[in-house]
């Protein structure tokens, strides 16, 4: 009972602690990765994610199929069908694996297909995919196809559903002057405050949908894979 206690209070800043290299989404059904990946256990968490997705669980699917997308090889885990099972999940209308499937395309440099699976994912509801079509509208590949307005509604909205994230990329667009010299005078004052505001928030809670969002430019591991295996407290 002392121990499970302990996992769960200090989850967060034992897996910044064990080599986790910025957040990412582990849905809640799955806290038993979350453990595993705060006591530095990688392997034992993707062979427990490769197995769940290989009996049908949408959210271990969609995990690996990020994990994946990230990190490039995952030790015996096979990425190219934990893809092409993200695929399936994503057609079935799973909002995370449509969300990883947008990132997928991207990288891949299918801007298209990242736009239509990127708004099959808000579709569902999936926070993060609401607040990337924000960042989507205000930078996106193709400078011609820049849409503000519907850049500062898909934040609004992202930030009203409870993505914190999508606060601070507000704020910096408006820092930048992206919506107006209004907007610019609330955004160099409030971007400082939110970035305080949400970096112990990342601390405690890495895993949390509220602070998700793609790390667009970021050559680093998901795992610092430097870490080894060892038990928690």
């Amino acid at each position: 009972m002392l121990r499970s206690l302990c996992e769960r209070a200090f989850l967060g800043p034992r897996a910044w602690s064990q080599g986790l290299s910025y957040p990412f989404h582990v849905p809640t059904e799955l806290r038993d990765i979350r453990v595993l990946i705060a006591a530095g256990k990688f392997a034992d968490a993707t062979t427990d994610l490769w197995r769940r997705a290989s009996l049908g669980s949408g959210a271990a699917t969609a995990t690996l199929g990020y994990m994946c997308l990230t990190s490039g090889e995952l030790g015996s885990v096979d990425c190219a069908i934990a893809y092409q099972r993200c695929v399936d999940s994503a057609n079935r209308g799973n909002g995370y694996a449509q969300y990883v499937i947008a990132w997928h395309e991207y990288e891949r440099g299918n801007y298209g297909m990242f736009a239509k699976w990127l708004h099959r994912s808000a579709r569902q509801r999936f926070l993060a995919a609401i607040g990337d079509l924000g960042r989507l509208y205000i930078a996106p590949p193709d400078a011609s196809k820049r849409r503000p307005r519907l850049a500062k509604q898909f934040f609004q909205l992202a930030i009203r559903r409870g993505h914190l994230t999508s606060m601070t990329f507000f704020l910096r667009a408006c820092k930048h002057g992206a919506f107006g010299g209004f907007y610019r005078a609330i955004g160099v004052t409030g971007y400082p405050l939110a970035v305080l505001f949400l970096t112990p928030i990342i601390w405690w809670f890495p895993f949390s949908t509220a602070v998700f969002a793609y790390p667009v430019g970021k050559k680093k591991q998901l795992f610092n894979q430097k870490q080894s295996d060892h038990n928690a407290c």
